[in-house]
């Protein structure tokens, strides 16, 4: 690493015969993952060692996954709670074991400059570098700065920006504009919704900084929540659509999200009711209903993030890979409006295992996508599931469904899915119900031989 008035520039200057050993702390969420793997990624293909410190959180772990030419380690850190709360305690552990972790790394690693990315994850290996006496920068995505990057710009040599207007907020360290890093992935040729994509640069573009999930109900309305820096409110909007696509539809604002808690790379998901099931930062469960936020399940002593997932059930699947109960399940009250539910209007009544039939029917998409996650990833619902249940004993198959168009809200138009009945499936008399959204159509007999 040499000094010079360019950070930035000199982060990538030296030469591929004299590479240097860089860290790059970036875990957490996918607005600090993502930039820092994009800065990894041309450090790397300049000849320079890189180690990447990521957070315990799943987000890291699947990104990571299928980026096997990176070294990373991962540091049990949590974001900063109240100095009042009893979360302190867990804090200042936490945090004293990745100093300690890193400081061992630096020890065999011997990096030359360490550059974090923002959040939690990023403050322990600068604290650490710092006390090395090594080169150290932040990073900075977002127009107003958070917790974390505050406190760890008295530490370091250079903050760098993705906004100018972020300078205001570092009036006693050296700044530079640089934006924020981005990759790309190889995409194919691909028509979509009559948008063509790709070749590249085409991708995924990370945005700098945070947005919560947004979900289409079933009453056409979309409820957007909203992020906020720590110790300040995070908001919700909702989107009203204009009476046909040619008339612009219309924002109001919708309750704030209690409790301090934030939506920033946060899962939601459509509840069979009608209702937004969203997971808050804390891990706390809240429930929109249209015109207020209600906390339904209190958050644990650690937040590690949380999962959604609308089951054809009716209920949701809420995932917690780390805590020590993983899976739970959540079950509404209530249930849907009879005009929610799809509807069969043609299918076979004799089905034998092992063959592919068409059903026919409406909304076999259902009403929405119904499953969001942050500015990340989502996985949404709105596709039919095909459901047989055997008269005598009870049990279930499901059978997988193909050959269908995609959409969502599509009233009464006539859809087609095409259904393959499992070879295993039990044999005689059954019933067949297709879902979606996790809401199921009047049943139809069948047999199966």
């Amino acid at each position: 690493f040499a000094s010079g008035p360019n950070d930035a520039a000199n982060l990538t200057a030296r030469s591929t015969n004299h590479g240097m050993n860089a860290v790059i702390a970036c875990g957490g969420t996918g607005g600090h993952l993502f930039p820092g793997i994009a800065v990894a990624e041309v450090l790397r293909e300049r000849g320079h060692e890189v180690l990447l410190f990521v957070s315990e959180k799943e987000i890291d772990s699947l990104a990571l996954s299928t980026r096997s030419q990176f070294r990373f380690e991962k540091l049990p850190t949590v974001g900063f709670p109240s100095l009042y709360s009893p979360k302190i305690f867990g804090f200042i552990r936490r945090f004293t074991e990745s100093l300690s972790r890193c400081r061992s790394i630096y020890q065999k690693f011997k990096p030359q400059v360490i550059l974090g990315m923002g959040g939690f994850t990023s403050t322990a290996p600068i604290l650490a570098g710092r006390m090395r006496g090594i080169s150290t920068l932040i990073h900075e995505s977002n127009a107003v700065p958070g917790k974390a990057n505050r406190l760890a710009a008295r530490m370091v040599r250079a903050v760098l920006l993705g906004f100018k207007e972020c300078a205001a907020f570092f009036p006693k360290v050296r700044t530079e504009l640089t934006g924020t890093p981005i990759t790309y992935g190889p995409a194919p040729v691909q028509t979509v919704g009559g948008v063509t994509y790709g070749p590249g640069p085409a991708g995924t573009y990370i945005a700098p900084g945070e947005i919560g999930p947004s979900i289409l109900r079933p009453d056409g309305t979309v409820f957007w929540t909203g992020a906020a820096p720590s110790g300040q409110t995070a908001h919700t909007a909702i989107y009203h659509p204009g009476a046909s696509a040619a008339v612009a539809g219309s924002w109001t604002a919708g309750p704030d999200i209690p409790n301090g808690d934030n939506a920033d790379d946060s899962s939601a998901a459509l509840l069979v009711n009608g209702n937004v099931l969203l997971a808050g930062k804390s891990d706390g469960l809240y429930e929109f209903n249209g015109t207020s936020l209600t906390r339904t399940v209190a958050p644990p002593s650690s937040a590690v993030g949380t999962f959604l997932l609308p089951l054809p059930s009716g209920q949701v699947l809420v995932l917690t890979p780390g805590q020590t109960i993983r899976a739970r399940l959540y079950t509404p009250t209530g249930g849907p409006q009879a005009g929610w539910a799809p509807t069969i209007t043609s299918v076979p009544t004799a089905l034998t295992r092992g063959q592919t039939y068409s059903l026919t029917g409406t909304q076999l998409n259902g009403l929405s996508e119904a499953a969001a996650y942050g500015d990340e990833f989502s996985s949404p619902t709105n596709y039919p599931l095909v459901r047989i249940t055997n008269t005598a004993t009870g049990h279930v198959v499901y059978a997988r469904t193909h050959g269908h168009t995609l959409g969502v809200a599509t009233g009464g138009a006539l859809v087609t899915t095409n259904f393959d009945v499992p070879a295993g499936a039990e044999t005689g008399a059954s019933t067949l119900v297709v879902v979606a959204n996790g809401i199921a159509s009047a049943s139809q007999n069948v047999t199966v031989s």
